[in-house]
């Protein structure tokens, strides 16, 4: 396997997803996972929440996609973690792809379809590993989800 510029192991593309597939079969607010398109050659994980159980509440939306998908490069591996509700006008969800390095290698981004432009923010793991990304990530949304969308500065969409 090969290994990156702080010297740790990137695991295979297939490990990756299905150990994100696992950790969400376990979670009690998750109601079914896919691996697509299949599990035997994943690019992403889509998991179906039950909103009531993880926020403890009613709460909006009953239930919330969340897509994981995880590509290991070379220096820096690229993903991209995204809460959606279903018939929601915003999503939102962490970004390491390339794109904004103004923010660093990854950033947090709201988008709404009444918005110019997203909201976007740095983001920083300290560790890059992608099980650890994807618990922090959890528990970011857990905490940020019902104050979104309107709980972002530039709602307007000025902050892009």
């Amino acid at each position: 396997m090969p290994d990156d510029a702080a010297g740790e192991t990137h695991l295979d593309r297939f490990e990756i997803h299905k150990r994100i597939r696992n950790r969400l079969e376990r979670a009690p607010f998750v109601s079914q996972v896919d691996a697509r398109p299949s599990p035997m050659r994943p690019t992403s994980v889509r998991a179906t929440i039950d909103t009531t159980v993880w926020f403890g509440e009613d709460y909006r939306a009953p239930t919330a996609i969340l897509e994981v998908e995880w590509r290991p490069r070379p220096a820096r591996d690229w993903f991209r973690i995204q809460y959606t509700e279903a018939d929601a006008t915003w999503s939102c969800g962490w970004h390491q792809d390339g794109t904004h390095d103004d923010l660093g290698p990854n950033h947090f981004q709201v988008d709404h379809e009444g918005w110019d432009t997203s909201h976007r923010e740095p983001a920083a793991f300290d560790d890059p590993n992608p099980m650890a990304v994807l618990e922090r990530c959890l528990e970011e949304l857990e905490s940020r989800i019902p104050e979104l969308p309107d709980g972002v500065g530039g709602v307007d969409g000025d902050s892009g």
